[in-house]
């Protein structure tokens, strides 16, 4: 009986939404591509790939649910984080001298995990696959937990983690690289070096907008396609995280997924409100405005508008703070951060000055 075979006595008992599946993969966290282009029959050379790692652990169920994802560095304290509670971010931090997972980390993990399902009074199904450091989980026990390894040099096709998850992560994750690279560009005007102002607290914040904009439905169709399903059984995706203050808010389709500039979603109610609260102030400033008055303004009492970049700015120290005060609601709930970034990024683009085959030529009178 090969493993598929296997699956539905593995799960029997257990519903979809408490089967998991976690992994760990290293991120290159400032790696933009691992491809050059070069003409035929040309050697690559010239460039150096960006070498910083992190080791990144995720977890989601059969249904969709997502677990907050951990993160191992390599500094203990890192110096972005030096004012931070590591203990309520977004994304739990651990370190290690390589980055690497060991067992005493994933020892913590699984303990982390096991009490949040005990907690919520279920009984859960976690699978894995045989990494000498999930070897640990035999020696201990659980309550809420059941382990299964999957067999050995199969989890290619048979982990859905593996299967597509992790690498919609990682192409999410690249998205948010080169929107910070291409605006740090646009703005500075190649002045400054993008790669030298990415830090550990940017990272979070990347890793929490790509694990939100992750679609419950691809998770769906990964464990689909590693074989778990029940006869008769329909799978939905479902919309509600794990962590109840983490809000899906999720992209329209799985090519949208690759865009640089993502379609602007529809605002919510509140922003509504709050659109409208603004536009009657500046009616009434306006009318307040052309009425005649004999009080002189000057030019220092004009506020100076920001512009593209100063916005961005403020919106990336709003999003570091709330990352790292583990205020999930403010990174994607009704504060609509995300939205307006949008609205910004697509801005910049269009505004910018783009070079053309012309510009590199003088115009002359003849």
């Amino acid at each position: 009986m090969n493993w598929m075979e296997q699956i539905p006595e593995l799960i029997e008992g257990y519903d979809p939404k408490n089967i998991f599946n976690c992994d760990e993969t290293g991120l290159y966290y400032k790696q933009t591509t691992s491809l050059s282009l070069v003409m035929p029959g040309d050697a690559c050379h010239g460039g150096k790939a960006q070498k910083e790692r992190l080791t990144l652990l995720i977890c989601c169920s059969w249904m969709g649910e997502k677990v907050k994802p951990l993160i191992i560095g390599k500094s203990t304290r890192p110096r972005c984080l030096r004012s931070v509670d590591l203990e309520n971010m977004s994304i739990s931090y651990k370190s290690q001298k390589s980055s690497w997972m060991n067992g005493d980390i994933f020892s913590w993990w699984i303990n982390e995990f096991e009490s949040l399902m005990y907690q919520a009074g279920r009984k859960v199904l976690l699978f894995m696959d045989n990494a000498t450091v999930h070897n640990i989980v035999e020696q201990m026990e659980f309550r809420a937990v059941k382990v299964v390894f999957f067999p050995k040099n199969t989890t290619c096709s048979t982990q859905p983690c593996d299967a597509g998850i992790i690498q919609t992560v990682k192409l999410l994750y690249r998205k948010q690289l080169h929107n910070f690279i291409l605006s740090a560009l646009t703005h500075e005007c190649g002045e400054v070096d993008p790669y030298k102002e990415i830090n550990l607290a940017r990272v979070i914040v990347w890793l929490f907008r790509t694990w939100r904009d992750l679609k419950p439905a691809t998770i769906v169709k990964c464990f689909s396609h590693c074989g778990f399903s029940k006869a008769g059984d329909i799978v939905e995706p479902q919309q509600t995280p794990l962590l109840e203050t983490e809000a899906e808010t999720l992209l329209s389709d799985e090519e949208e997924q690759m865009e640089i500039f993502p379609p602007v979603v529809e605002p919510d109610e509140l922003f509504d409100k709050v659109v409208t609260e603004l536009k009657d102030q500046l009616e009434e400033v306006s009318i307040q405005a052309i009425a005649p008055t004999e009080i002189i303004t000057t030019e220092d009492d004009v506020a100076e508008i920001p512009n593209n970049k100063q916005v961005l700015q403020a919106l990336e120290t709003i999003e570091l703070y709330a990352a790292g005060r583990g205020d999930d609601e403010v990174l994607g709930g009704g504060f609509n951060l995300a939205w307006y970034r949008q609205i910004i990024e697509e801005r910049a683009y269009m505004e910018a000055t783009q070079t053309t085959i012309e510009d590199f030529f003088k115009k002359t009178s003849l």
